[in-house]
């Protein structure tokens, strides 16, 4: 008599095999979905040489978008120290936190917009030069001023030499 009871125990174990299945079938078909597109796009402001990155992330608005930290971002690309444009993006951890954030999407890699970052160089100082020092003379009087004009000349030849006299103006006002 015991036989036919391990009978029935044996085919209930099919419908729990069943049942186990049901669910592993139910959990397949809410898998999540492959996302298409941008799900986020880096971007990060221009910074001075030897200044620190400070990317950002926008994150598509079909998306719950997590809190990112600095450490969420690979900037490995950058030199700091030298000026150029950079390529910055999400590291692992941070498509991590974007996927726990999404978890009805499929998110990788490929849907991360990498942003540039551009070291810029100190502005090169303008050469200043010194200005040209300029002078004025004196005003001075008109009569001071005739009174030091270059006296007329006139020449007086004998023989065949030639000799240059100088006259002084005269005080007569020809005007």
């Amino acid at each position: 008599m015991l036989a036919p009871q391990l009978d029935a125990a044996a085919a209930e174990q099919p419908a729990v095999t069943d049942q186990t299945s049901a669910a592993t079938q139910a959990a397949a078909t809410t898998q999540p979905a492959d996302y298409t597109g941008t799900a986020v796009t880096v971007t990060a402001p221009a910074m001075p040489i030897n200044g620190t990155v400070a990317p950002t992330a926008k994150v598509a608005s079909d998306l719950t978008a997590p809190s990112f930290a600095a450490s969420d971002f690979d900037v490995s690309a950058v030199d700091a120290a030298k000026a150029g444009t950079y390529a910055v993006t999400l590291n692992a951890s941070g498509l991590a936190k974007l996927q726990a954030a999404n978890p009805t999407r499929h998110l990788t890699e490929t849907n991360v917009a990498a942003g540039q970052v551009t070291v810029t160089a100190p502005a090169a100082k303008a050469a200043t030069a010194t200005p040209a020092k300029t002078t004025t003379a004196p005003a001075q009087s008109a009569a001071k001023t005739a009174a030091t004009k270059t006296p007329a000349t006139t020449s007086q030849y004998s023989d065949a030499t030639a000799t240059t006299v100088a006259t002084a103006p005269s005080a007569r006002n020809n005007n």
